[in-house]
């Protein structure tokens, strides 16, 4: 059984996270997920003009889209392995 959240330990165990039985879909859905906010944080944020003039800013969103494009890749990878061993 896993730990408590704090939720659950201040209001109580209906406040636990509910099981979820993950299905195949749950891959591609999570995968469009990562892709949506890339997208968007490519497009709107690492686009924008003043990105260019603020190195530091550059560096982090940078680092932020490396993290969801590896984080895709990851479920991307977890998926095919689901897909071969049906």
């Amino acid at each position: 059984m896993p730990e408590a959240t704090q939720l659950e330990l201040d209001f109580g165990p209906e406040f636990a996270k509910p099981e979820i039985d993950i299905n195949p879909g749950h891959y591609l859905e999570l995968m469009d997920r990562l892709a949506v906010q890339a997208d968007i944080i490519h497009n709107y944020i690492y686009e924008h003009p003043l990105t260019d003039l603020l190195p530091e800013v550059n560096a982090k969103v940078e680092v932020a889209l490396t993290n969801l494009y590896d984080a895709y890749q990851l479920v991307g990878s977890e998926e095919y392995k689901l897909n071969k061993s049906i």
